[in-house]
This record gives C-alpha cells, sequence and structure tokens, in this order.
C-alpha cells in the first residue's frame, strides 16, 4: 500500500522542486509549525538560502541540512527524493502549508488541554487558568491567520449596527448626568477606559462615586476602593443618597431628622448592586479576578489608578513603565470582559502653574500611556479648591479632554461640599 504523504512532506518537496514555493509557504506557516525535526530545520535552512539573495537549488539546500553534522546525507538524501516525489508539482503547496499550520494548531490546542487537566489537578487558581487559557488562545488565533475577510467583518457589522438602531445607544452605560452623556455622545461605552483626572482634594473619588451610583440604579456596579475603606465609601454614599454631612456620618454626630432620613434608606442600600472591594492593595490581575466574581457586572470603577500594584515583572522598571502596563491592563479586561472601566487618577503639580489653574491631558502623572490608552479623559475642576473660604456650594466642571467616540467640551455641574453630591444644573436651578 502507498504511503499517504504528509502535508510537512508536501510543502518542503514543493520547496524542493521550485524555490519561489517558500514564498507562498511562508504566508501560511513558519519553521516552529512542522512536528518533523529534519523537515523543520529544511523549512529553516532554505529560509535562511532565500534571504541571502542569492541563487539556490536542492543541492543547497541539501549541503545545508547537513551542515551541523546533525543529520547525515545519507539520511537527507532520501528523504528530499521522497518529499519531491510527494510534492509532485509545486502548485499544491498552499494547501499543503495552510494543513501543516492546522495540524499545528490542533497540536497546541492539545497541549494546552493537557495543561488545563494538569492546573486543576494541582488546585491552581481558577482564574489564572482562565486568563492562561485566554493569552494562549489569542495568540493561537493570531497564529492560524484568523484574520476575517472583508465580506465577514462588514457583515459582523451589519448586525451590530442593527442592534445599534435597535436600541440607540446600546454601546453604551449612561452616567446619570445628561449633558456629560451628551457630550460623551451616549455615555461610557462598553470595552472603554475612562480617566477622571484631578488635583488630591479636589473630589474625584466623590465624582466618581457619585457617576457609580447613579448606574447602580441600572446595572451591577463594581467599586475598587484602594485608598478608603468600605465603611467609608458606603458613608460617601450615604451622605449623597439622605443629603446628610459625610463629616456628621463619621464622626457619629447626626441630628434627629438626618438619622432618620439613614434609616429610612436601609432598603435602597440593602438592594442597590454597588459592590464594593476594599483590600486596598491589588494588581491588575487582582482586580479583574474580583470583576469576574460580580454577576453580570455593568461597569468598573478604580480608586486610583497611582496605588495599583505593580506586577511582579514590572517591579524593577520605570515608574512611567510600570504606569504604562497598569493602564494598558485596565483597557485590556474593558475590552475582555466589555464593559466600561472607569479609573480616578491624579493630576501632577503643574496644574497649578497655569493661570487659570484649570488642569490639561499634559498633566496626568506618571506617563502619557493613560492618555493613549484610555477612550475618554474627564479633568475635574473647582475654583474654591484655590480659594481660602472654601464655598459650601459651588460649580463643577468636567472638562472633556479626550474622547475618541464624540466630542470634546466642559461640562458644568453643581456640588455640594458637606455630602459630597453633584447634581446636573438646569435653568429652573439644581436638580
Amino acid at each position: 500500500m502507498t504511503e499517504v504523504a504528509r502535508p510537512e512532506q508536501k510543502v518542503i518537496g514543493a520547496i524542493c522542486l521550485d524555490r519561489s514555493a517558500l514564498t507562498d509557504a511562508l504566508r501560511y506557516c513558519s519553521a516552529s509549525d512542522f512536528e518533523n525535526e529534519l523537515f523543520r530545520t529544511a523549512f529553516e535552512v532554505a529560509a535562511e538560502l532565500d534571504g541571502s539573495g542569492r541563487e539556490w537549488d536542492v543541492l543547497d539546500l541539501r549541503d545545508g541540512i547537513c551542515r551541523n553534522g546533525r543529520y547525515s546525507l545519507e539520511t537527507v538524501e532520501p528523504a528530499l527524493m521522497n518529499a519531491m516525489t510527494a510534492a509532485a508539482t509545486a502548485t499544491i503547496v498552499s494547501g499543503a502549508a495552510k494543513a501543516v499550520r492546522r495540524d499545528a494548531a490542533i497540536r497546541e490546542l492539545q497541549s494546552l488541554a493537557n495543561d488545563i487537566q494538569e492546573s486543576a489537578f494541582f488546585r491552581a487558581e481558577p482564574l489564572e487558568i482562565v486568563q492562561g487559557i485566554e493569552t494562549r488562545l489569542e495568540r493561537l488565533k493570531r497564529d492560524t491567520g484568523a484574520i476575517q475577510a472583508p465580506a465577514e467583518a462588514y457583515y459582523e457589522f451589519q448586525r451590530w449596527f442593527a442592534d445599534q438602531m435597535n436600541s440607540p445607544g446600546a454601546a453604551f452605560v449612561r452616567t446619570g448626568y445628561a449633558e456629560l452623556d451628551r457630550v460623551l455622545c451616549g455615555g461610557v461605552i462598553k470595552s472603554g477606559l475612562y480617566v477622571f483626572g484631578a488635583r488630591p482634594g479636589m473630589g474625584k473619588t466623590t465624582a466618581i462615586i457619585n457617576i457609580a451610583e447613579r448606574i447602580s440604579t441600572r446595572a451591577n456596579v463594581l467599586f475598587v476602593s484602594l485608598e478608603m475603606p468600605k465603611n467609608q465609601i458606603i458613608a460617601k454614599r450615604t451622605a449623597i443618597k439622605c443629603r446628610v454631612p459625610y463629616s456628621s456620618i463619621v464622626s457619629g454626630r447626626v441630628i434627629e431628622d438626618e438619622l432618620q432620613r439613614i434609616l429610612d434608606s436601609q432598603r435602597y442600600f440593602n438592594e442597590s448592586p454597588f459592590y464594593i472591594e476594599d483590600s486596598g492593595s491589588a494588581t491588575i490581575q487582582d482586580i479583574e479576578t474580583a470583576a469576574h466574581s460580580v454577576p453580570d457586572l455593568g461597569v468598573l470603577f478604580v480608586d486610583y489608578l497611582g496605588l495599583i500594584t505593580p506586577a511582579d515583572s514590572d517591579a524593577q522598571k520605570s515608574k512611567n513603565e510600570q504606569t504604562a502596563a497598569i493602564s494598558a491592563g485596565l483597557k485590556r479586561i474593558a475590552k475582555r470582559l466589555n464593559i466600561p472601566v472607569v479609573v480616578a487618577c491624579q493630576l501632577n503639580r503643574e496644574s497649578v502653574k497655569s493661570a487659570n489653574k484649570r488642569p490639561s491631558l499634559t498633566d496626568l502623572r506618571d506617563s502619557g500611556a493613560i492618555e493613549q490608552d484610555a477612550d475618554g479623559v474627564i479633568l475635574l475642576h473647582r475654583d474654591g479648591y484655590f480659594s481660602d473660604e472654601k464655598p459650601e456650594s459651588e460649580n463643577i466642571d468636567f472638562i472633556v479632554a479626550k474622547n475618541r467616540h464624540g466630542t470634546t467640551g466642559t461640562v458644568t455641574l453643581h456640588w455640594e461640599a458637606s455630602t459630597g453630591m453633584i447634581a446636573d444644573i438646569v435653568k429652573e436651578g439644581v436638580i
């Protein structure tokens, strides 16, 4: 019975017959895809010879394979002759090269399955296993040429666009502030990273708590607090919701009317899907683990970027490099979970040197990568912050300095200092 030629043999045979076949083969596979070591070496040598720019033929290929002494002439010559017989013609190389890549992908999947089983046997952390699988699968998709044809990509777009037409704004999560949502083109986009930047004490934590509170009436939110413990976050939420001064709540000095409002809000807070993680120290992986633990998570909030612990692999890198890796990690979480990620970020001290002290994108601390990765950058500004007489209430500007999906501009809202409440402003007054 005649032995059926393997794709690897056909590819090498085609290259032996016609060196131009190498160009076609390289479009679909690489040397690492070959399981047979001799054929893998043959493919590597052919690529080296072709890269030299000089003319070469099957004899040069044979000598190149034998050069390091690993294979003898008696082994190589019959292998190449059989490969040429199997190939018959160089025109089949594309199909054979695709089959080589496919077989390599199957082997990688088998290895992945074995690794999953082994990791589970040794009781590895489930999320670590999942993240490892995702990374290898993403690489495998790239290596197997999993790029959609233009027609397929457009068909997918048509289905996505039909969903947007049927449910306008479905790609966004509304912040709950009408004017801010208008400027942002509908809210914070799913899979997007949004940075709220401000000087210390300007109100960045309070701002994103207000937004998280409003979103939590429509979707599950997770608030990862790396600066304040859970009780203080809930105290801020209570101050905003019940219009009770935050200082009164944390000191326990509330009057009877304020106490009653707090007691009346108990059901609201019991039922509100506002999850809080306050471990105080977290890496990007820790944050993603927490995000996976919240069912049907709608939006992830992180307070704040500068307190995220760098990965061990980044420990020796510069602060800018660490910040860039963290920023990219937050964006990766947004894309993987298809949710908006909102993160607070401190601005550097340069923002106070301008004449009007208003912040700009250049004031983002530690890395320009934050601006690069972000879908939106919103900078906070209050004139009263720089005043000796701190006003009880004033305007707060949300400066939309970058917006990948809409316009930029300034949205002015109302700020109440004692409670931390931020509200829309309408012609009739504050609402």
